[in-house]
């Protein structure tokens, strides 16, 4: 027996209303479990991070490698020496400059600037380091403005303009900044310890260790895969071993170490040191201090629409 017209019209249209809900589920269900957690330590780590909003700020970094962590097609890990050829373990030191505007936990509606002056170096077996040839982007500026993004390789002449960027340049402040909401939700907190567990995508842990001494910011982080066959898999950890109490009552981390791993807590596979040498934390910017004028050599790509290359043709 067909099924009358105006009743396939109800079932559709019934369909179209409940559809929405059902997809909207999960997250309600994620929204509902993460305000059953009343948390006064992440409350209080979260006002301590909303000073950290108008920042200068200047790093000496080092990055070091002892072994890298492969992945076999049984899907275990082993490690092996970052250095198969013996000739030597390659690493980098150098400065990074950053200028951070804002002070949402959504890094996208953050300003930032970057200045980097990446030095590789080549360590033997030996522990002798040797200066190696510097490649492009070694060195870069790298801006992330108001619906605009900028970057631009010195060396070689180089730039590019997007509308946006999704990837940016690592430091210490983004770290020790609660993470953002609409990505992570928190899913356990231990206020006696001031340990917080938050979750990303289901398939990611974050362990934060918080000190009350020091405006409930970070003293250490570890980064987990959730793993359905077993316990929680390390493969990242930082610490912060010491913070600066600026006059504004914003708590800086003045060195910072990150350890990449294969699920050791006292063993790395890459360890990379920043250490804070100079930071305003009442910094002023301009307009200017968020966009990028080219130099007249320069050749630059201008990928928004209506872009074009040679934004800035060369000298002649």
């Amino acid at each position: 027996m067909e099924t009358p017209a105006s009743l396939r019209q109800i079932k559709v249209f019934l369909a179209a209303l409940l559809l929405p809900l059902i997809a909207l589920t999960p997250f309600i269900a994620l929204c509902e479990q993460a305000a059953l957690i009343n948390s006064p330590t992440y409350e209080k780590w979260r006002e301590s991070a909303q000073r950290l909003s108008h920042l200068r700020l200047t790093y000496d970094y080092k990055q070091t490698s002892a072994v890298r962590c492969v992945r076999e097609s049984d899907g275990r890990y082993k490690t092996i020496p970052s250095d198969p050829l013996g000739k030597g373990w390659l690493t980098g030191e150098g400065t990074l400059r950053v200028s951070r505007s804002g002070q949402s936990m959504n890094r996208k509606d953050v300003l930032e600037r970057f200045e980097k002056e990446n030095r590789p170096m080549r360590i033997t077996p030996e522990g002798i380091s040797t200066e190696i040839d510097p490649r492009p982007e070694d060195a870069y500026v790298e801006i992330h403005g108001d619906g605009v993004f900028f970057h631009y390789y010195p060396r070689d002449k180089r730039g590019s303009i997007w509308m946006s960027w999704n990837d940016r340049t690592d430091y210490p402040i983004p770290w020790v900044v609660p993470p953002n909401p609409e990505l992570a939700h928190l899913d356990k907190a231990d206020e006696e310890n001031h340990v917080i567990d938050f979750i990303a995508n289901s398939t990611n842990l974050v362990r934060y260790t918080l000190d009350p001494k020091h405006g409930m910011m970070p003293v250490r982080i570890e980064y987990y895969q959730i793993v359905s066959t077993g316990p929680l898999f390390l493969y990242r950890y930082q610490t912060f071993g010491k913070y600066i109490r600026t006059k504004s009552g914003a708590y800086l981390p003045q060195e910072t170490t990150t350890f990449e791993t294969n699920n050791d807590k006292d063993g790395y596979s890459r360890k990379t040191v920043f250490e804070m040498t100079n930071f305003d934390d009442n910094a002023s910017f301009s307009p200017a201090e968020f966009t990028y004028t080219f130099p007249q050599e320069a050749h630059v790509r201008d990928n928004r629409p209506n872009g074009q290359d040679d934004v800035t043709p060369p000298a002649k």
